[in-house]
């Protein structure tokens, strides 16, 4: 009863808005198993899943929301802490709109912590991806998301901690067809965006032209290494024919980013980067 209660709650609130807020239980620590002192834990973030680009967050820091490879988005979370068993902590994280409640992404994990490269005294969590919901990304975009943190090290151990950060923009290291086709499905409300055909091809096209322009010596270095590629080979396979629009283009673009990355040599640390 109670979840059919907190169910019409939500729809009611939601109004005629289609963004839903996700199935959500309650969640949090339990209170009766954390018998010691709070376990000292700092929220924050990075650029990618190393150690090496920690950032701690603040109230009102930016952070910027990512684009993932097969579609999807997230926002970086890490962690920084002392005093507490490393070994296998719980922890779970949430993001909130703040300004209806509406929960628009948890991860709930399970893994050990490390010592952070900055200051040995300290552990460290890699950034994780704390992904938000398709359907509410846009209603932040520009705005404020608050992340709450539930740790626990199952050792007496447990800390909850809450950040309210602005979500200023797609990921500003992101190729620009990639950013222009997530503010798309914003502006003109599509179901989800890849970047267009024609945007990945021209991209090509210019980091071939650039190739061209290379000395000699330089070309026939390229010519003479044969880069491999291991991106799904999609124009062997056949696109699968029940897939949706966008999904059967952005496979047309891999298999095309994939030549791409067997014929030129330029296109290798493209290839690195996206695979």
């Amino acid at each position: 009863m109670r979840i059919a209660h907190a169910l019409l709650v939500g729809a009611l609130a939601s109004g005629c808005d289609d963004t839903s807020p996700l199935p959500f239980d309650g969640g949090g620590i339990d209170a009766g198993e954390c018998g010691g002192p709070p376990a000292e834990i700092e929220l924050g973030t990075g650029i990618d899943s190393s150690l090496r680009s920690y950032r701690a967050l603040a109230d009102g820091d930016p952070v910027s929301l990512i684009p993932g490879p097969q579609g999807g988005q997230h926002i970086w979370i890490a962690l920084r802490g002392r005093g507490f068993d490393p070994s296998l902590p719980r922890i779970e994280l949430r993001a909130y709109r703040p300004s209806d409640n509406v929960l628009i992404g948890r991860l709930r994990i399970r893994l050990p912590m490390l010592t952070a490269p900055e200051d040995p005294s300290r552990l460290a969590l890699p950034s994780q991806t704390l992904i938000v919901d398709d359907r509410s990304y846009c209603s932040v975009l520009g705005g404020e998301v608050r992340i709450e943190l539930d740790f626990n090290d199952l050792a007496g151990r447990c800390r909850t901690l809450r950040r309210t950060v602005r979500l200023v923009d797609i990921d500003p290291s992101a190729p620009e067809a990639i950013r222009e086709s997530w503010r798309r499905c914003c502006t003109e409300r599509l179901p989800r965006c890849f970047a267009p055909m024609d945007a990945a091809v021209s991209e090509r096209r210019g980091r071939d032209r650039l190739s061209a322009q290379l000395p000699a010596s330089a070309r026939s270095m390229a010519s003479a290494e044969k880069p491999t590629s291991t991106w799904p080979r999609t124009s062997r396979i056949g696109i699968d024919p029940v897939a949706t629009p966008a999904r059967r283009a952005f496979s047309r673009i891999s298999s095309a980013a994939a030549a791409s990355c067997s014929m030129s040599f330029s296109m290798k640390a493209t290839c690195r980067r996206v695979r």
